[in-house]
């Protein structure tokens, strides 16, 4: 039988095909069903027939599958937003996955087997994006959707995907539209001002943006607009951005600001993300963020040396691994997301100012509150006499507290990375050594010392030409790296178990004074022997010497130079200045 529009005929759906449209055959013939489930039977109505294939709707489901439901929302599927409301959402799993096997093994020719989805764990509320047509129909003001396949606008401004604020927002912003007869852009006489309502939410620290999409720059009463949205305390920006052209892109490429600094801030996987109208951000955050954790995961632990981040958008993915490289490169063309880019991965900075103390009982306490789920994040606390010697202590539940030796100085105050909310005193560390006071040395020595990594050898004395024996520098990098220093029937006997165990070193002549070679090549091992770009050149280092490795990154990475004459001079002792120079500069 030869099929034709508007045939009815009773099917199986035996699969999913493109979209998620039912898979059915008549006569050996696809026929795609838009609406059906696998399994089910339907009495279904043929719309459309091609050379190869046919399209159909369902009339009636005459034996309905058990992984149908009944549609959580008034508007599906008049709308074009969702395609499986009516699914189980296990069922639209299943679907997405066979839908990646199929175009990985029949178009893609590979037989790469798909793991399981990852499924959401929240499937309502969790867009923090959402791009709303405006119209006019028959002098009524919609705001909504698109229905599938058209430009027809459904009015739907309490979509379940989208976070309770856009609703109240979108209220105001038509009242305004209604109140001072802002002009709708009508796509037939391609006239008119207001194109698309345009929200972002921030869901890690609740910021939204408002953007108006229109064809025109100027737009009437805009302070009364901004005046109704003071209700909407976590709006922090709000923009027109101007799309003059006859286009279906819902956003033109120039952005006026009318309020904020036209962003808003999210945290990602510990990153500070800054989020512009024209950037792009996965709609999904929580999902972003197992999926980053996971593409890290299949990266490996072993730090690289570079990393690309090819379409890069805001830079959030290479951000996420930044830990991971030595150097981290965004490629990108749209040159705000690059902006954005070039400002995420920044610390969020404490909005207070605070003085360190040299007493801990009297230093500032600062309590730092983040998201939750926020993770590992990089926050800057402003201090108005930052030293080298300044640290942050971090302060236990139970009163007890810790030097956190990864707190470095900045220009206008302290670093520090911290998991999830925490509570820190600002401590102003340094030691005073009277024979350090005029030396080259001098800050790199207060930064090592105040963080309890190289001591004096008095409580004013630290001897900075001295040499340092091989067992004092296991010591030194044993604390660099929290090792557990406890116990032996030497004092450096756990510090050189530690370097034997890590391949720092191999534990041998413990009283032997350290070379500049020796020195570099266990900070080198320590740091888990990243690989340099490019080979050192002195003629004092061979390419073969077990030393070389460690030099190249010494000197690609500022941690040491050579001594002139086109020499690094490895055999020359090193002194305790050179060591704790080497040391904060590798920290910083």
């Amino acid at each position: 039988m030869e099929l034709a529009k508007n045939q009815e005929h009773t099917v199986t759906i035996e699969g999913y095909g493109e979209g998620g449209m039912g898979v059915a055959r008549i006569d050996g013939r696809v026929v795609f069903v838009h609406g059906a489930l696998r399994g089910e039977k339907c009495r279904v109505l043929i719309l459309k027939t091609l050379k190869s294939v046919a399209f159909a709707k369902v009339l009636e489901v005459l034996e309905p599958s058990s992984e149908r439901i009944t549609p959580d929302c008034p508007y599906f599927p008049r709308c074009g937003g969702c395609t499986y409301r009516h699914i189980r959402y296990e069922e639209e799993l299943r679907l997405k996955k066979q839908r990646v096997q199929d175009n990985l093994s029949r178009i893609g020719g590979s037989d790469v087997t798909v793991e399981e989805i990852l499924g959401a764990q929240d499937t309502l509320r969790y867009r923090n994006k959402a791009q709303y047509p405006v119209g006019c129909e028959n002098g009524k003001l919609k705001i909504g959707f698109y229905s599938r396949r058209s430009h027809r606008i459904v009015d739907c401004r309490a979509c379940r995907l989208a976070p309770p604020e856009f609703e109240r927002i979108l209220g105001i912003t038509a009242e305004w539209i209604e109140k001072y007869n802002i002009s709708v852009y009508d796509e037939i006489s391609k006239s008119g001002a207001i194109r698309h309502i345009y929200l972002r939410k921030a869901f890690a620290t609740g910021e939204i943006m408002l953007c108006l999409v229109s064809a025109q720059e100027n737009l009437p009463n805009t302070d009364a607009l901004l005046d109704a949205l003071k209700s909407e305390e976590n709006i922090k920006s709000v923009l027109i951005n101007i799309n003059s052209d006859d286009t279906n892109a819902v956003l033109g490429g120039r952005c006026i600001c009318l309020f904020g600094d036209g962003c808003i801030t999210d945290i990602l996987c510990g990153v500070k993300v800054r989020i512009s109208p024209l950037s792009f951000y996965q709609v999904n955050r929580a999902q972003a963020e197992r999926l980053y954790k996971k593409a890290a995961e299949y990266a490996g632990a072993e730090k690289i040396k570079l990393l690309l981040d090819l379409y890069c958008g805001a830079g959030t993915i290479g951000l996420s691994m930044a830990d991971k490289a030595e150097e981290l490169i965004g490629i990108e063309t749209v040159a705000p997301a690059v902006e954005d880019a070039k400002k995420n991965g920044a610390a969020v900075k404490v909005p207070m100012e605070v003085e360190a103390t040299r007493n801990s009982s009297t230093a500032p306490t600062v309590s730092i509150e983040l998201p939750k789920g926020a993770g590992e994040t990089k926050v800057e606390i402003p201090v108005s006499n930052v030293t080298p010697g300044t640290v942050a202590v971090l302060v236990h539940p139970d009163g007890t507290e810790k030097i956190l030796k990864d707190s470095i100085p900045t220009e206008d105050g302290i670093q520090l990375t911290v998991d999830g909310s925490a509570t820190v005193k600002i401590i102003d560390n340094s030691k005073g050594f009277i024979d350090t006071q005029d030396h080259w040395a001098k800050d790199a020595i207060d930064f090592v010392s105040a963080r309890g990594l190289v001591n004096g050898m008095s409580a004013t004395i630290y001897a900075p030409n001295n040499s340092t024996t091989r067992a004092q520098l296991w010591t030194i990098l044993a604390r660099q790296n929290d090792a557990n220093l406890n116990g032996g029937n030497t004092w450096y006997e756990s510090a050189q178990n530690w370097a034997k165990a890590k391949g720092v070193s191999d534990g041998a002549n413990p009283n032997a004074a350290i070379n500049r070679a020796q020195m570099v090549t266990m900070l080198w091992r320590a740091m888990g022997q990243p690989a340099p770009a490019t080979a050192a050149t002195f003629t004092d280092v061979s390419a073969d010497s077990y030393y070389a490795g460690a030099v190249s990154w010494a000197v690609e990475n500022g941690v040491a130079t050579g001594v002139g004459g086109g020499r690094f001079d490895p055999t020359a002792t090193c002194t305790r200045a050179q060591i704790a120079a080497f040391l904060a500069r590798s920290m910083k």
